[in-house]
């Protein structure tokens, strides 16, 4: 992946400096989707690129009441125009594969050394993996740790 790196930058400048590069992996992780984009934002005038840009900026910067008011939208839009389950999957698995690799790179790129608390935070009491693109010498760090990644930073 040729992606962008500035020093210095910030995770959400270097996935807005790389947004075209962000599109194109996300359409490459959503097989289905990809070919009824058009038609879902014609027939329910749902722009599911530009949602996910905006998702994945209320990840980054935090803004949970932000992200929750959003999500409730666009799950009423969703519902409205009856898109299947699996489409709904596929699409929400997608921006999670995506937004987990372009962290990585971010991280592999910025000569920053960082430490995991510094933008992790564990959450044990949760068994679910959410991270399985985030792997430590081969195995799911979450699985491993029988904990929930959440982005912090």
């Amino acid at each position: 992946m040729d992606v962008v790196y500035k020093q210095g930058q910030t995770i959400k400048e270097f996935l807005e400096e790389n947004r075209d590069i962000f599109e194109e992996q996300l359409l490459q992780e959503a097989v289905t989707v990809r070919e009824r984009i058009k038609e879902i934002q014609r027939i329910g005038n749902i722009d599911l690129i530009a949602n996910a840009h905006t998702l994945v900026c209320y990840i980054i910067i935090q803004q949970e009441e932000e992200l929750i008011t959003f999500s409730e939208q666009e799950g009423e839009a969703w519902a409205k125009y009856s898109l299947t389950l699996t489409l709904k999957l596929e699409w929400v698995q997608a921006i999670r594969h995506t937004l987990w690799r372009f962290l990585e790179r971010y991280e592999e790129l910025s000569p920053e050394v960082r430490e995991a608390s510094d933008f992790l935070r564990w959450k044990n009491s949760s068994k679910i993996c959410r991270c399985r693109s985030f792997r430590s010498a081969g195995r799911c760090v979450c699985c491993r740790l029988s904990a929930r990644l959440i982005w912090t930073g």
